[in-house]
């Protein structure tokens, strides 16, 4: 799995070989998926199996062909990484995964015009609203546009995964259960997120991660 900036570059480099495509809409197609972050939907529903480029091509829908695209980011990226045994390069962790992925967008942010996309998210397609409520896309796309707005702020995304924490139960019942757990979360990440920011500045400091990552990016339209 890739983290979001990381999708929207790759997006990006495919569009000019997608010239039907509304480079908006594909946008936030492709950074959809990762909404069930927020616990809104189930992972079936946001990440087709099987996905090609031929048959994202032929997909009408921007929105739905970046979807499309994002699935098989995913799978391209992570049979990369597997091959190339990038995992065992840093510590095993419960969040080891989640520290290569956004690694990999501290080192390729510089390649995405952040403050354009991110103006992006300021549509809620209805599209969208066809998958989740109003709520939760509201939610995901103000968390998206802060993350890219702020990317190189300190602490950056330590408060895009404390703020999908909290909004995760924000938009549901404020019954005194779900404020308990949604507390209770924003512990849970803060201690997890200590562990991923050491994680984080492990795989930055290694050369080999970085070559590849680089190596990806640059060869990612011939693994597709």
């Amino acid at each position: 799995m890739a983290a979001p900036v990381t999708h929207i570059l790759l997006a990006l480099q495919i569009l000019p070989s997608l010239p039907d495509k509304d480079e908006k809409e594909f946008i936030i197609g492709t950074s959809f998926p990762d909404i069930r972050y927020l616990n809104c939907i189930s992972r079936d529903k946001t990440h087709q199996k099987d996905v090609t480029l031929e048959k994202i091509k032929a997909e009408q829908s921007s929105f739905k062909a970046g979807m499309m695209f994002h699935a098989l980011v995913d799978e391209v990226r992570e049979k990369f990484m597997q091959g190339h045994k990038v995992y065992s390069l840093v510590p095993k962790s419960i969040v080891t995964a989640h520290a290569l992925k956004f690694n990999e967008d501290a080192l390729l942010s510089d390649k995405v015009p952040l403050y354009k996309v991110a103006s992006y998210f300021d549509v809620i397609l209805p599209e969208e609203l066809d998958l989740v409520n109003y709520d939760y896309a509201k939610t995901w796309h103000k968390a998206l546009k802060k993350y890219l707005l702020d990317f190189h702020v300190e602490n950056c995304l330590f408060k895009f995964l404390k703020r999908c924490a909290k909004r995760r139960f924000n938009v549901v019942d404020k019954t005194f259960l779900n404020n308990i757990k949604r507390i209770a979360l924003e512990k849970v990440n803060e201690i997890l997120y200590n562990k991923l920011e050491w994680l984080i500045e492990k795989a930055n400091s290694d050369p080999k991660i970085t070559q590849l990552v680089n190596e990806f990016y640059e060869k990612f339209t011939t693994l597709i």
